[in-house]
């Protein structure tokens, strides 16, 4: 046995954890296997000396000792200890027998797996398994008992190196169960022979509700240049960060140095008005390499919504061959306002792989045995007014993360320089202030400085 995959461990009056290595070797010294005690708390296997209330906890061994491929070699003071040997000193667990933690435990269920192997191979077929669990049970109503029925229904011959560890009792013969009847199904084997539920897929990308970001552009009349700058929502950080502190941020426009003429919007006027509001969504791909997105769906939305780019058949938007930018796409929602509703919206990706497509060292890359994925996630949307961070995004008595539509639009703070300026503010609370120059200041709606 490789050194690197044997643990030692020596009992003392103290209490130890051992984290199990699966497939290693396991040797206990400090006390004879006749004295210890041996308990099972959910995965864990716990030894323990009546004498000294000493304890060694093996961490994650209870699953290993039903899996033939996992199970370490287990000795304890030099004395080899079979898998089903350990088990028949277990008592009950809690008000469970070991039939029904195993069952529980999803334990069986990875065994009658192993049953399907052939007789000569494994050994483990269904009568088999059921047998070794009915040991199992035995064991629990009494140590004397226990040993009687091993004695019973084991077969031994000398050991020649062809049976499988699992197989080997503490005197290094083989031994196998001779096959009967499983034994009386009780409610917890019940419960664990019904199908498990099964998990949702995890979306293969990721979202983020962000602001939208400021635009600046230059305008030509006649031979005459100027800048157009059209705020965003927020402060530069809430267009990449989506922590409600960044989407609940001023914006600050500071064109203090400039000497060109400005025209400056606080708000952008194609996204914010007296009636709409806007965010932003990002959609970032995380699907497998070769693979391209061909479409973005997002279903759900109420009437008078509008997300910039999409085909809306009824409540549905579509994006066909989105543009990936950066890893992501950037979906301008344009919702109307004041509003208090709440909905959920669902979002499908699908993509098609590029036969095509190399990996980083320009090999082509495998085709897939499936040459088209869908991956969907969903979001609940609430519409309200919002005075603080902490009334933004949150997560719900139910783990569901709940995304906040703002009736109204951040702050905004200006800064214009020496040029003849036109500023125009918004709805929202505005600090303006002018530089040098003629310049024409209207403040919009709200309470503007």
């Amino acid at each position: 046995m490789d050194q690197e995959n044997k643990q030692l461990v020596a009992f003392s009056n103290e209490k130890q954890e051992v984290g199990v290595q699966p497939g290693g070797e396991l040797e206990i010294t400090g006390i004879d296997f006749e004295t210890v005690t041996v308990d099972i708390v959910d995965t864990d296997v716990i030894l323990g000396n009546p004498g000294t209330g000493g304890t060694v906890t093996l961490l994650g061994l209870a699953i290993f000792l039903f899996d033939e491929e996992q199970v370490p070699l287990i000795s304890i003071n030099g004395v080899m200890i079979a898998p089903n040997v350990l088990l028949s000193k277990v008592g009950e667990i809690g008000n469970l027998t070991m039939q029904e933690f195993v069952a529980v435990s999803s334990l069986l269920e990875e065994d009658l797996k192993t049953s399907e192997v052939e007789a000569e191979d494994s050994e483990m077929d269904f009568d088999a398994a059921a047998e070794i669990l009915a040991m199992i049970t035995e064991a629990v109503e009494s140590m004397a008992q226990a040993q009687q029925a091993i004695a019973e229904k084991v077969e031994v011959s000398k050991d020649d190196g062809k049976f499988d560890r699992k197989f080997i009792d503490e005197e290094g013969d083989k031994f196998s169960v001779a096959p009967k009847q499983p034994p009386p199904e009780t409610p917890a084997l019940a419960a664990a022979a019904e199908a498990p539920p099964v998990p949702q897929a995890e979306a293969l990308f990721d979202l983020k509700l962000l602001q939208p970001s400021k635009v600046v552009s230059i305008e030509v009349n006649g031979d005459v240049e100027s800048r157009t700058i059209k705020g965003g929502g927020g402060s530069e950080e809430s267009g990449f960060n989506p922590s409600n502190e960044a989407q609940f941020s001023t914006e600050v426009l500071n064109y203090g140095a400039a000497d060109d003429d400005l025209v400056i919007f606080t708000d952008n006027d194609q996204y914010f008005g007296d009636n709409k509001m806007t965010r932003v969504i990002e959609l970032a791909p995380t699907f497998p390499a070769g693979f391209t997105v061909t479409s973005v769906e997002l279903s759900g939305f109420p009437s008078g919504f509008e997300i910039e780019g999409a085909t809306q058949v009824g409540s549905t938007y579509t994006i066909e061959s989105p543009e990936i930018i950066e890893g992501s796409l950037r979906l301008h929602l344009i919702y109307p306002v004041p509003s208090d509703e709440t909905f959920t919206v669902d979002f499908k990706v699908s993509a098609d792989f590029d036969t095509t497509a190399l990996d980083s060292e320009g090999v082509l890359l495998e085709s897939p045995p499936e040459a088209t994925i869908d991956s969907e996630d969903s979001r609940i949307f609430e519409m309200r007014d919002v005075s603080t961070p902490e009334e933004l995004n949150y997560t719900n008595a139910s783990g569901e993360e709940v995304w906040v539509l703002a009736n109204d639009p951040n702050p905004n703070r200006v800064f214009s320089g020496s040029g003849n300026d036109e500023i125009t503010g918004s709805r929202a609370i505005d600090f303006i202030q002018g530089g040098d120059g003629v310049d024409i200041i209207d403040g919009g709606a709200g309470d503007d400085v």
